[in-house]
């Protein structure tokens, strides 16, 4: 107790904005939140794994950690919804806490304040702890790897990077991050500490993965494969290399300060901050190299953006000779103050506050109902509804050859279907706008449930339909 109690005498400046942190996120938590594709894979595979196969859905190339958790939450009988949103919000402010800790040790504790208000209240971070999604979790884990590293307990930071990666798998590069670091100090006995944390959590999951499929190293292969796949980041939404550099800026205005940064950085360099500089460079290039670009991914290195770019604040106010003590406070809070606002700014922007009723009624259709044949989904939201067994007309990514292999399976094998639910703005059936295959495949199948099946509801909403047919 008299340890916490100092550790909050010597930080109050970060115990404040932690408060902050926390009770602007009260404030929303409560709030309408709009349950997205990936949430439903997420609890559908942790139903999945929960129910030994007789619930929700799986996808093998997902990672499985936010599963798990999720899954977990759902056996025991909370509500997932709600549950999983505090889970999230346990991360955000883990995260915030490990990076405040890493920052302090390798700059100055002013820098440190400067770059946690910033970093609290980045617009993807903010945001996306209101969803049942991978980066929080991830930017976690990575965070606290970071953390353990800094503190010298080489075994418990490489399983942290494990569970970073098994939270989203690009995540692992930062056990990479951290290896190299020790490699080129010539700490090779640190280097196999490291290495054996990050092993032995992983091994229990890459045996699973041997046993099931053969090959320890396919879900990584095939999710690899399937992302440069996606219609949605490679054509529907595609974005040039350069487009991060716009996101980061979009941002926040205060990123601009990075370049000062890292002037002021390299002109002081040393070895043993090389850490951050890592940690910034290796996952923009490794995001920027990739064709799909999607702006979630900037979660994993936003946090050492804003290292840069409080350095470059911190670095200018420096330049002020015998600056009064209340400047740093005055800009601190002015940096606070700001970084709320465009926090919040982007939340009100982005998520949809109002409900689709037509999208409401079509994911809850099957809740209570009695299911005795096969379900058939366009979407994986419809797992927050119903814990029937769901199989995916979609996966891994839709196009001719799935379209065919779902049109050729429901017309030989109709007896077996109870229900089919089709919609077109989950993106589950949406064809590449130069496969005329997959397009074709579409009008047969829905001429075919025409034909075969009773249409049980069938509504739009704006320029979506939504489906339901029943055998």
């Amino acid at each position: 107790m008299k340890k916490i109690q100092g550790y909050l005498r010597k930080n109050k400046a970060f115990v404040v904005l932690f408060v902050v942190v926390f009770l602007i996120h009260l404030v929303f938590i409560t709030g309408f939140h709009e349950t997205w594709w990936d949430s439903g894979v997420y609890l559908g595979m942790g139903k999945y794994l929960f129910s030994g196969g007789s619930a929700g859905l799986w996808e093998h190339i997902r990672p499985p950690l936010l599963p798990v958790l999720l899954g977990l939450v759902w056996f025991i009988g909370l509500p997932v919804q709600i549950s999983g949103m505090v889970l999230e919000l346990l991360f955000c402010l883990g995260a915030i806490f490990f990076f405040y800790e890493v920052i302090k040790f390798y700059f100055k504790e002013k820098v440190a304040l400067i770059a946690s208000a910033i970093f609290s209240f980045s617009s993807i971070l903010f945001f996306l702890s209101f969803h049942l999604y991978t980066e929080v979790p991830a930017v976690f884990f990575v965070l606290l790897g970071i953390y353990l590293f800094v503190k010298k307990k080489y075994y418990f930071a490489g399983a942290a990077c494990a569970l970073a990666f098994l939270a989203k798998f690009p995540a692992g590069m930062f056990f990479g991050i951290l290896l190299l670091v020790l490699l080129l100090n010539k700490e090779f006995k640190n280097s196999l500490k490291l290495s054996a944390g990050f092993v032995i959590p992983l091994a229990p999951v890459l045996i699973a993965y041997a046993w099931v499929y053969s090959n320890p190293l396919l879900p990584f292969i095939e999710a690899r494969h399937a992302i440069s796949q996606v219609l949605g980041c490679n054509v529907l939404r595609f974005k040039p290399w350069w487009q991060y550099f716009s996101w980061i800026y979009s941002e926040s205005i205060l990123h601009l300060f990075a370049f000062i940064g890292l002037i002021a950085y390299f002109s002081d360099f040393r070895k043993k901050n090389l850490l951050p500089l890592l940690c910034l460079a290796v996952p923009f290039v490794y995001f920027s190299q990739m064709h799909c670009r999607d702006y979630r991914y900037l979660a994993v290195f936003i946090p050492f953006v804003s290292v840069f770019s409080a350095l470059g604040i911190v670095y200018l106010i420096t330049l002020l000779k015998k600056y009064p003590k209340q400047i740093f406070t005055i800009v601190l809070l002015l940096v606070l103050g700001f970084s709320v606002f465009k926090g919040v700014l982007f939340y009100i922007g982005n998520e949809n506050i109002n409900t689709n009723p037509a999208a409401e009624v079509y994911f809850s259709y099957l809740k209570d109902k009695d299911i005795s044949g096969e379900i058939w989904t366009s979407n994986p939201t419809i797992s927050f509804y119903t814990d029937a067994s769901l199989n995916k007309m979609y996966y891994p990514v839709y196009d001719g050859e799935v379209s065919t292999d779902f049109y050729n399976y429901l017309s030989t094998n109709s007896e077996s279907i109870e229900y089919v639910l089709l919609d077109n703005c989950g993106g589950g059936i949406i064809c590449a706008p130069d496969d005329s295959v997959c397009e074709e495949k579409n009008k047969q199948m829905i001429d075919f449930l025409d034909e075969n099946f009773s249409k049980v509801y069938d509504e739009t909403y704006g320029q979506c339909f939504y489906k339901i047919y029943k055998n």
